[in-house]
């Protein structure tokens, strides 16, 4: 066969041939990278005269949660005038008293609610040491005219007669706790589950050492043991490490507030008498005595005000 034609017809058997299918091929999938994440640092704070810690409000389901931020570089030329009040008992005088201390630490739930009227309707609005310290240590606004409520030893009066009258009149208030009476569920004192329902409505719960002893005087050793194991117990009860400590009888020295930088409290209150702060003071802060005996005009006094 000529080689024309033998060309010919092998071109028309491979257009007559059934073409092989080539195969599929299946999308590759994009594998993206798994992403790297960095740890987070949890920073610790360490307390020291010449580098306290500020405070930043972190809410949580139930308790608002202060946490160690850094204090700014003017805190140590601010100053500021709020009243911290300090109270101790609530609650109708027993009758037949003849214990004239314990009147004195009184004031009834007649007076008290004259008082919470009398401050809200000056304009006063409730505030915390947590505010009170971001106020000083980073200048963090306060409202017009604050006052700090606070109530020592922690009395179980408190729930029944200080509780709903703050409530009703908008305010709040910081308790400071003797935790090794708590713990021990003295009749006198109020439980860590009517603590904890003030502290979820707002309030504080902050330190009057484990047992209530004088510090001043009293060894180093001693001293940490009772403002870090005071402090243990409130965090083990509220979730939280409080930062805030009430001297018992005010009776502290050197030592007490070297302790108390040591251990991670961010100030102290007295009984010495003042309205006036700083950031330097933090550890001696003065407040408002209110005593049982004390009627409306002595307290509008207490506080620079106008008697009613």
């Amino acid at each position: 066969m000529p080689r024309t034609n033998l060309i010919l017809l092998a071109l028309i058997l491979t257009a007559c041939a059934t073409p092989t299918p080539l195969p599929t091929l299946m999308p590759v999938p994009t594998v993206l990278p798994t992403p790297t994440f960095a740890p987070t640092t949890t920073s610790v704070s360490t307390v020291s005269p010449t580098l306290p810690p500020t405070f930043a409000p972190t809410a949580t389901a139930t308790i608002a949660v202060p946490l160690i931020i850094t204090r700014d570089a003017n805190a140590f030329s601010r100053e500021a005038t709020v009243p911290i009040l300090m109270y101790h008992y609530i609650e109708p005088v027993p009758p037949n008293n003849k214990d004239q201390l314990r009147a004195d630490l009184t004031v009834t739930p007649e007076k008290f609610e004259a008082q919470l009227k009398f401050l809200k309707e000056r304009g006063y609005t409730s505030i915390d040491l947590y505010q009170f310290y971001g106020a000083l240590a980073r200048g963090d606004k306060l409202p017009a005219k604050p006052v700090v409520i606070t109530f020592d030893d922690g009395y179980g009066d408190l729930h029944e007669y200080a509780f709903p009258l703050t409530e009703k009149y908008g305010f709040t208030g910081t308790i400071f706790m003797i935790t090794d009476f708590t713990d021990a569920q003295k009749s006198d004192y109020i439980t860590w589950a009517k603590a904890l329902e003030m502290a979820r409505a707002g309030w504080r719960l902050e330190s009057h050492t484990k047992n209530h002893p004088s510090l001043e005087g009293q060894s180093v050793e001693f001293q940490r043991d009772q403002l870090k194991g005071s402090m243990d117990a409130l965090k083990k009860n509220l979730g939280y490490t409080p930062r805030f400590l009430a001297y018992p009888y005010g009776k502290f020295d050197q030592n007490s507030i070297k302790v108390l930088q040591e251990v991670g409290y961010w100030g102290a209150v007295t009984t010495n008498i003042g309205r006036h702060h700083s950031f330097g003071s933090l550890y001696t802060s003065p407040r408002v005595r209110v005593n049982g005996y004390n009627e409306l005009p002595a307290f509008a006094q207490s506080l620079g005000e106008k008697a009613p």
